[in-house]
């Protein structure tokens, strides 16, 4: 809500706001709406639309125990690398150091590393805006702000800021807060680095975009700064391919990164890191959009997998690329906004198990599978069945 005019002007006649620039709102012209641009019947689709994917990230993040765990071992990984095998030394300093600073000077820090990934997937507007995003700051605390206000501390200790006083002090230097703030956020990804484009459109066509843009921006600061490692990861990716590929032969597109850690029952044991892997994202785009340019048909699989539900739902009642094996518009629609929701999938599995359908599934999981992959996600030990694994694959590049 916009103050009075009266409020602010005698605020501003009194100095207590000296660098605040006032605008009476009717003269914005709508400037201080988001989208001002889009109005009428256009503005009521767009609520729905953003309804929809509101609804939907909430569903799949926020109430997913799962979001936690690969999202901090996903940020460990780049104080690792930021810091080098002395990052838990630097923890300790960066937490004697954040108890040691008044409450002003520690927001101040919190907001020159700006939002994690949760904060960066609040909303402006739609329906339950206020309770998404208030789960968004509830998960930043414990999974992206202990991580990032590391970072800042660790780049500002290497610019010779490393008292409570020096910290301070930094935020009176202007360029070099810049320098700092600049090298901490590059190194734990930036996810507010957003044009007003990819702000308003682009964040409704792909799903969880400032993740997909910032580890993007991320990966190929790696191989730029970090080109060693990168060598020796490329190296590693390419034996774990090798290996996967015997141990569990052709895999679709989605259960790409599988690997085997044990048998079950006749099937193997296999765990799936990619969600606390930082560069998983880019380098299955890039091989999707390669292969997919190459004629490959399944790889536009893992492309219509990042399209946000509302958009896909849409493609596929408009007979488009998310339809798949016959599927009517309607169920293909469906499938899209709520087939992947895991809290019902959840419970639709524990009440039916995988491991007890008379259909082959493709992860045979038991109920306590079931809770398990709800609390860990990728990290919990899944059963896969290989038959069907080799069926879906084959389908997935043969679609019909």
């Amino acid at each position: 809500m916009f103050p009075k005019v009266e409020d602010i002007e005698r605020e501003l006649a009194n100095g207590q706001h000296p660098a605040v620039k006032w605008i009476d709102k009717r003269v914005l012209g709508g400037l201080n709406e988001p989208n001002p641009s889009v109005a009428g019947s256009t503005r009521r689709f767009v609520n729905v639309f953003d309804n929809i994917n509101n609804a939907s990230r909430a569903a799949i993040l926020y109430l997913k125990p799962a979001y936690a765990v690969p999202n901090i071992l996903g940020n460990t990984a780049l104080n690792i690398v930021q810091q080098g095998w002395g990052a838990p030394a630097q923890v300790a300093r960066s937490a004697r150091l954040f108890y040691k600073l008044d409450k002003e000077t520690r927001m101040k820090v919190k907001l020159a590393m700006g939002e994690g990934i949760s904060g960066s997937l609040e909303t402006e507007r739609g329906i339950g805006t206020k309770a998404i995003n208030k789960m968004a700051h509830l998960w930043q605390k414990p999974v992206d702000t202990p991580f990032r206000m590391n970072s800042f501390f660790y780049e500002a200790r290497r610019a010779g800021h490393k008292t409570p006083a020096q910290i301070r002090a930094l935020f009176d230097n202007e360029s070099e807060l810049l320098k700092v703030a600049r090298e901490a956020n590059a190194a734990i990804i930036d996810y507010g680095n957003l044009s007003p484009f990819e702000q308003s459109v682009i964040r409704r066509v792909i799903f969880f975009y400032p993740w997909v843009k910032g580890s993007t921006t991320y990966a190929g600061r790696f191989l730029t700064t970090h080109s060693t490692q990168a060598a020796v990861m490329a190296n590693l990716g390419k034996q774990g391919a090798a290996r996967d590929q015997k141990d569990l032969g052709p895999l679709p597109s989605y259960a790409e990164g599988l690997f085997k850690i044990g048998d079950r029952g006749g099937n193997p044991l296999t765990v799936n890191p990619s969600s606390a892997g930082i560069l998983q994202t880019p380098a299955q785009f890039g091989k999707a959009l390669a292969e997919l340019s190459s004629g490959h048909p399944g790889e536009a699989f893992t492309l219509n997998q990042n399209f946000t539900p509302a958009l896909g739902a849409l493609l596929a009642l408009l007979g488009g690329t998310q339809r798949y094996h016959g599927q009517s518009p309607l169920n293909a629609a469906e499938q899209q906004l709520i087939g992947g929701l895991p809290a019902l999938t959840t419970i639709q599995q524990e009440l039916n198990p995988p491991a007890n359908s008379k259909k082959p599934r493709l992860y045979p999981r038991t109920r306590e599978d079931v809770l398990l992959h709800f609390l860990l996600g990728g990290l919990a030990p899944t059963p896969l069945n290989k038959a069907k694994a080799e069926q879906a694959k084959y389908l997935e590049d043969h679609p019909r």
